[in-house]
């Protein structure tokens, strides 16, 4: 069956397994070993895939790396992480000169697909290192969360199991893959057999195209975009082909209540084919989940309760709140990651253990709530500054860094107007 599709261009199971293999022989010869970091930085294409599957299969982990970022941003991440090898495609590689980095070794993925593609013996622990996603900073620079293994399985188990994914499930591929939610795109599609249909740059932003991928199709959007495609539909009269997706996953950002109550007008029955997910890239992208059913309050937005082998802590002073009183969430379970890379300080300050609560490790979210008496969860907001902007993460403290740090600048607050 068909593994990925990418505009025309498609690879089997067999030649996606295969091509990986190869690209994972390159990397052993090249020295690498397990929980090593490999940059992957190459425009949208299947070739992605073949390349994030490489360097699993080697025993490595991988590290997204936008071409289109800033240098410096690029720089910083490079030498952050410590990486040593990048995979690029040989197009990216040609035109992207400005982009080499001293002391770098670049492996152009074209050809080391020309390698033995047979399984290779390596297997890599559970509490081996997967993959590093960096998110945005508070001290001007960004940090590198590190997910391991272990993380990623019971978050596909569970994506596997509410979205009733199978060989014929069809996933889109719209997220950038430096964003955290290209994983629950990628990996529970591909492990239950189905497809996974990687959208290019203008069809993953335009309503339009999005619409007509849609058909039998599972999603994830921000509610932004999903907002954008519902008004299309309702505006040209497609709510025909609106009702023809087969589930929908929104997070990323706050989902407005208007939008559910909207869409479940255009589409009755349909919005129980819609999830809310909510979730920190240092949690594995979801922490909780939430299913709308015919009994949900629509003009209420949920976070829902937390997946499989997961657990959220609702505390105020260290002490588990009450129903309906307000704290901070606590994400604790099998999505809890290792922590920032090559930042044991920051680590410590947000990933703890509070015995009396949990002795396992909680990942502070800075998010605030409070459990419902149906034993779901409301998110409120942030306890800090950090926004979302478009499904990205960002701390208004970074911004305000960077623009200190221009001449002629002695200090600077940001604003996020949420009203445009």
């Amino acid at each position: 069956g068909i593994a990925v599709s990418y505009k025309d261009h498609h690879i089997t199971y067999s030649e996606l397994n295969g091509k990986a293999n190869s690209v994972a022989r390159i990397l052993k010869e090249s020295g690498v070993k397990g929980n090593d970091i490999i940059g992957i930085m190459m425009n949208r294409s299947i070739e992605t895939l073949i390349s994030i599957l490489g360097v699993l299969k080697s025993g490595g982990s991988y590290l997204p790396l936008d071409p289109n970022q800033p240098y410096e941003r690029l720089l910083y991440m490079i030498e952050d992480s410590g990486l040593q090898t990048i995979l690029v495609d040989s197009s990216l590689r040609k035109s992207n000169d400005k982009k080499s980095f001293e002391s770098i070794k670049y492996i152009e993925v074209d050809s080391a697909l020309l390698k033995s593609r047979y399984n290779l013996n390596e297997k890599p622990e559970i509490s081996d290192l997967c993959y590093v996603i960096y998110t945005s900073g508070t001290t001007g620079n960004p940090k590198g969360v590190m997910v391991e293994h272990r993380n990623l399985v019971n978050l596909v188990n569970w994506m596997i199991d509410i979205g009733n994914m199978n060989s014929k499930t069809k996933m889109l591929q719209s997220s950038s893959f430096i964003f955290d939610a290209s994983v629950i795109e990628i990996f529970p599609c591909l492990a239950a057999g189905g497809e996974v249909r990687i959208l290019d740059n203008n069809q993953k932003v335009n309503p339009v195209e999005i619409l007509d991928n849609l058909v039998n199709a599972q999603a994830f959007m921000i509610p932004s975009l999903f907002k954008a495609v519902v008004d299309y539909a309702e505006t040209f009269n497609k709510t025909d082909e609106l009702f023809k997706f087969e589930k929908i996953y929104l997070g990323a950002e706050p989902l407005p209540s208007d939008l559910i109550v909207k869409f479940s007008k255009l589409c009755p029955n349909k919005v129980k084919d819609i999830a809310n997910l909510y979730g920190p890239t240092e949690g594995t992208v979801v922490a909780s989940g939430y299913f709308y059913n015919n009994q949900s309050s629509l003009e209420e937005v949920t976070i829902g309760s937390p997946i499989k082998n997961g657990e959220i802590y609702i505390l105020k002073d260290n002490n588990l709140c009450a129903i309906d009183e307000e704290g901070e969430l606590y994400v604790g379970g099998a999505g809890v990651a290792r922590g920032y890379l090559n930042k044991p300080n920051l680590t410590n300050e947000r990933y703890i253990i509070i015995p009396h609560i949990s002795d396992q490790l909680l990942y502070k979210t800075g998010d605030v709530g409070y459990w419902k008496h149906d034993g779901i969860i409301n998110l409120l907001g942030r306890a800090d500054e950090q926004v979302k902007i478009n499904g990205y993460r960002i701390e208004l403290a970074e911004v305000e860094a960077r623009i200190r740090e221009l001449e002629g600048i002695n200090d600077a607050a940001v604003i996020y107007d949420q009203s445009r």
